[in-house]
């Protein structure tokens, strides 16, 4: 390396290292906004999980809140189905005492008969 380079290269070694510490100035300012980025990206999760965490317990309530309605549910139709039966041997015993009042009714009909002139 001849010796009378060594200013040129002291100039351009200068003015690289200009070049550099304004890329690091630059560098440190994205840092540095990065930084708050992330900070709000953080609490931006956080508050996205706080309200994922608040829709998993709405879901969980009108869960349980649809098992006990189901429950609640089938217990009634139990009770209607039972009542129905009820109705369906009470409608079973009126058609038997009918039955029984038509043949009463059917003998009366005869007795008048056999005793009305014609």
């Amino acid at each position: 390396m001849p010796e009378d380079d060594i200013p040129e290269r002291v100039t351009a070694l200068e003015a690289e290292m200009d070049r550099v510490r304004e890329e690091l100035t630059t560098v440190r300012a994205d840092a540095a906004a990065a930084r708050v980025l992330a900070g709000g990206a953080d609490h931006d999760v956080a508050d996205v999980r706080g309200e994922l965490r608040a829709h998993t317990r709405a879901i969980s309530a009108l869960h349980d809140d649809q098992v006990a309605l189901r429950q609640e549910m089938r217990r009634g139709f139990a009770q209607v189905d039972r009542r129905f039966e009820q109705v369906d041997r009470n409608f079973a015993e009126v058609e038997r005492q009918f039955a029984t009042v038509r043949t009463g009714l059917q003998q009366i009909v005869g007795l008048i008969e056999r005793i009305t002139p014609e």
